[in-house]
């Protein structure tokens, strides 16, 4: 069962405080308390517990009165999520983050509110223990440790820049809301929910943010953990923030554009500055999503996507070749032995040509209406996909040139067609997929569409292949989360990623993208690909992108399907 919104439950004053203002009264008490503190040793008790005391006495009679014995009933029963659905909302929310670097605010302000909501109960737990403890000669210290184990995600991701912007994003939002007399719905929710979780993880930690500690670097997690709940405190305790969210009541107008509750106001479907992936992208795992990552704990993991902003590469394993020789004792050479690893076929850990009609391209009529169409044929023949390590002298950048790969295997055998090599580097592996062009194919001839594009494609310049090169990658099984990372839609990719081609005319044409170069989005979705690959089933198609009425339908130069790979039967290429 999803837990209730944390300003429903009942941790509420007579006057409908929520725990945010029952927090500030603590405060407010702890100083008339020490305004009145004598300070003789013969004192029965000092002012902490003279605090414990008399807050203690107040709130339970708020606690009774409110059915606090129901929510406690309730918590025991399995309302609080697991620590494995807590990873995982953490993972994906770290993700989500870096996808909407250039999206609209108000969409991580959305991925805040998912994040802090799932965690508000585990808060409002540690709340009562130390409540109860006050008044109740109680042990509660198995009880807290289950608390801090619980809580100790969303400590990790308030220590990464993403979150720290976030944060002070929403922040500034809530700010100038106030100021200009707007405040909504999703503001008022990100004070009560968002704000008040935040603030107590950071006391149940101990986190300093007084005006007299050592402020740290926001380079590092603790500054980034300090700057960010520092942000949240001051704008809590502004005057004008802690009216307009006491006072606020949603009217008509409201109610409309507001989204779920914490969620932000859903924009226009019109609005230019929002642009469809934006509106669809947004969607918080459902329960259950978390389970089918498979394997120990550690897969739910996301602390190892770096938060440096060093463009050093990624550790990348070593792993040893097949073989130094050309050919093995039995005739075979190390390519062939690669191949026999990682075959052509249906079952696991096997490739094979996918079916065209799965992808989606533009039709004929494409610009005029902007239809899409299902691909009629591929372009080209799919002839070989390697998957290997990246040996201890690198990746390779001229696959089409190396001895050890399919188009110096072929040349070898008499295979005298034309090659098209899509060369994809990857931290710590290689992918390598080529198409053989058929010289009697019916596209070639009778100046079709197809015909036309690919001779334009070989006579361009470097810039120009960049912007014209589409990759699609489709996702036809795996777990949710990547799923999500990875939508199926075209993408130019050599836009983003580091690139560079090669054509030799009449022999072969390569393309060489080290994904590793792309953004931090980019380089989470390539993790958590790689991550799951023997989890997976997917398949990825090349096109060249038709930009003018006579350069349409479009069609796929190739496609591929690869199923459940095992990175541990992978090999390294022979070194040159």
């Amino acid at each position: 069962m999803a837990p209730p919104p944390c300003d429903t439950l009942p941790l509420h004053d007579g006057r409908g405080s929520t725990l945010l203002e029952s927090r500030a009264r603590m405060q407010r008490r702890r100083r008339r308390l020490a305004a009145q503190q004598v300070g003789s040793p013969s004192d029965e008790f000092n002012l902490e517990e003279r605090f414990e005391a008399d807050f203690a006495m107040h709130l339970q009679k708020d606690l009774k009165s409110k059915g606090m014995h129901e929510f406690d009933e309730r918590a025991s029963q399995g309302s609080r999520p697991t620590l494995r659905r807590l990873k995982y909302l953490v993972k994906w929310g770290h993700w989500q983050l870096l996808a909407y670097t250039d999206a609209q605010p108000d969409l991580r302000m959305a991925v805040l509110d998912a994040v802090a909501r799932a965690f508000s109960p585990w808060v409002q737990r540690s709340y009562l223990l130390n409540t109860r403890q006050s008044w109740v000669a109680l042990d509660t210290e198995a009880e807290m440790r289950e608390v801090s184990q619980h809580l100790a995600p969303l400590k990790s991701w308030l220590q990464h820049r993403a979150s720290m912007r976030a944060i002070e994003e929403a922040t500034q939002a809530v700010g100038v809301a106030a100021l200009l007399g707007a405040v909504e719905v999703k503001h008022v929710n990100v004070c009560r929910v968002v704000f008040a979780t935040l603030l107590e993880t950071a006391d149940f930690f101990e986190v300093a943010t007084e005006a007299s500690s050592p402020k740290p670097s926001r380079n590092s997690k603790e500054g980034r953990l300090f700057h960010g709940i520092s942000a949240i405190k001051a704008i809590v305790e502004r005057p004008d923030v802690v009216h307009a969210v006491a006072h606020f009541t949603p009217g008509p107008h409201r109610a409309s554009t507001a989204g779920p509750p914490g969620l932000p106001a859903s924009p226009s479907p019109t609005s230019p500055s929002t642009s469809p992936s934006q509106q669809s992208v947004f969607m918080v795992p459902p329960e259950g999503a978390e389970d089918e990552v498979g394997g120990s704990e550690s897969d739910l993991d996301y602390y190892s996507c770096s938060d440096s902003d060093s463009e050093a590469p990624l550790a990348r394993p070593l792993w040893p070749t097949m073989s130094d020789t050309a050919i093995d004792s039995e005739g075979a050479s190390p390519f062939e032995r690669r191949s026999e690893l990682f075959p052509y076929g249906e079952g696991a850990h096997t490739w094979r040509p996918a079916e065209p009609s799965s992808f989606s391209v533009r039709a004929a009529t494409y610009l005029k209406d902007r239809r899409k169409m299902p691909a009629a044929f591929s372009m080209l023949d799919l002839v070989s996909v390697e998957m290997l390590h990246i040996g201890p002298t690198g990746a390779v950048p001229r696959i089409a040139m190396h001895s050890d790969f399919y188009p110096a295997w072929a040349r070898r055998n008499g295979d005298r067609r034309f090659f098209f090599v899509q060369n994809f580097i990857l931290p710590g592996y290689q992918a390598v997929l080529i198409g053989a062009l058929d010289p009697e194919a019916l596209w070639l001839k009778g100046g079709t569409p197809q015909a036309r594009v690919w001779q334009r494609f070989l006579d361009m310049s470097l810039d120009q292949h960049k912007s014209s090169l589409k990759t699609i990658v489709s996702i036809e099984e795996g777990p949710w989360l990547v799923r999500r990372a990875v939508p199926k839609k075209p993408l130019l990719a050599g836009k983003q990623l580091k690139t560079q081609t090669y054509y030799i005319p009449k022999d072969h044409f390569e393309v060489v993208m080290d994904v590793s170069s792309g953004g931090k989005a980019e380089q989470v979705a390539v993790h958590l690909v790689m991550k799951a690959l023997k989890n997976l089933k997917l398949s990825m198609a090349i096109l060249i992108e038709g930009k003018a009425e006579d350069e349409l339908p479009e069609a796929l130069l190739w496609c591929g399907s690869f199923s459940y790979v095992d990175t541990a039967k992978l090999r390294c290429p022979r070194a040159i």
